[in-house]
């Protein structure tokens, strides 16, 4: 325990030491992406076309999410060199570690997904109860901790992630996001090879649940204004999205684990002493 204790003060410290510019320029990606967004999305209305702007909108913040974390490869590759002396003479262990690592850039990742989820909340019209624009919030901070942990998971693994993660995203989101076919058997098994899902998931019934939508129909090029509405929950069914939050919570939870998990067996296979082949020389 002290000596994680110690090694979290040390990379804290370091985390303080750099956060200057680091954090500065993080935060006014944050801001700016988050504008840029909110003004694309700003006119999302109560109808068909509504619920379709919901599902792209959260698409992007999702990847805008997800192209945030790619930073953190370097940054857990450079804390990585640094304690690779300690790591391989055991003196440190790998666990503590990437616990220690965890925690000290936890911070970082709160206040990127946080100012991104914030500046989104001021500028597009989202369900205005209170609760549920704090749950869009708490989600979206939950979904930059998920990459977060996705991009340590590929760093202790790979020499290699900086080619690799940006790609695994793009697969994830895809896997997580609107594009597979419910109906198919292949669709609804390889979602649940995506945290993303979940996120979305999460999203979608805390923006849809108890809403109604209208429907304009439109028969031989003529608009139907007394087309009855689309409750939320029926979008919900169409869409094969369940609103179970309880569950995606601790789905999550669970990916967050497995992700810190492979990270930790990540260090200690870097780490592991190798016999260098020499010429001439028997082993």
């Amino acid at each position: 325990p002290w000596e994680g204790l110690c090694l979290y003060r040390v990379l804290a410290r370091e985390c303080r030491r750099t956060w200057d510019l680091r954090g500065l320029m993080e935060a006014g990606l944050s801001i700016i992406v988050g504008i840029l967004v909110g003004l694309a999305y700003r006119d999302m209305e109560k109808d068909v076309r509504g619920v379709l702007d919901r599902l792209g909108f959260f698409l992007v913040v999702m990847v805008a999410v997800g192209v945030f974390t790619i930073d953190r490869v370097f940054a857990f590759q450079r804390k990585k060199a640094t304690a690779l002396h300690e790591l391989q003479s055991g003196v440190m262990s790998a666990w503590v570690f990437h616990l220690s690592q965890t925690l000290a850039e936890l911070p970082k990742r709160l206040l990127s997904s946080g100012i991104l989820a914030i500046t989104l909340l001021l500028l597009v019209p989202l369900h205005e109860d209170a609760n549920r624009r704090v749950a869009f919030f708490l989600f979206v901070v939950i979904c930059g901790i998920c990459s977060a942990l996705l991009a340590d998971a590929c760093s202790a693994l790979t020499s290699k992630a900086a080619a690799i993660f940006p790609g695994l995203l793009i697969v994830l989101l895809v896997l997580g996001g609107p594009f597979m076919d419910p109906d198919t058997d292949a669709g609804v098994v390889l979602q649940h090879f995506s945290y993303f899902r979940l996120i979305f998931s999460l999203l979608m019934s805390n923006e849809l649940q108890g809403e109604d939508y209208a429907f304009d129909a439109i028969i031989a090029g003529v608009r139907i204004e007394d087309a009855v509405d689309v409750s939320g929950d029926e979008w919900l069914v169409q869409l094969n999205i369940d609103n179970e939050q309880g569950w995606h919570l601790l789905g999550l939870g669970l990916w967050s684990l497995l992700f810190w998990g492979i990270g930790v067996l990540g260090l200690i296979k870097s780490t592991t002493a190798r016999p260098r082949f020499r010429p001439g020389v028997s082993v």
